[in-house]
């Protein structure tokens, strides 16, 4: 009996460590500079002179801005959508989304024409 048990264990942690996020082992996937838990979206063209992060007593405050090209907004927001949650990030609604004490909020500005994303972190 304790060798089936010792067999299921093992199938188990294979199920889990093989169900791992597919950004864990895909190489081609790329982060955000400072968001190093928040992926950079083909197409994107991360801005990091314009990325700020700090610590402070109530919790990080990290902003990673991108360039977004020719890509729209909503089919920006519906990548995120579901990419976040993969990462443990719930949506709120709007473009916000909470985990562990921390809210990601995602901004769309338009500077002269080309559309900036915003993503910030701080505490909730």
């Amino acid at each position: 009996m304790r060798i089936f048990v010792i067999i299921a264990v093992m199938i188990l942690a294979g199920m889990v460590m093989a169900s791992a996020s597919v950004y864990a082992q895909d190489d081609s996937v790329q982060f955000f500079e400072v968001l190093d838990d928040v992926p950079l979206m083909p197409g994107l063209i991360e801005l990091p002179e314009r990325s700020m992060s700090f610590d402070k007593p109530g919790g990080r405050v990290v902003e990673s801005v991108a360039e977004m090209a020719a890509m729209s907004v909503d089919s920006v927001r519906a990548y995120y959508a579901s990419v976040l949650p993969q990462f443990g990030w719930n949506p709120v609604g709007g473009d916000q989304f909470i985990r562990n004490g921390e809210r990601l909020e995602m901004m769309f500005e338009d500077e002269a024409g080309i559309i900036i994303l915003r993503l910030s972190i701080q505490p909730k």
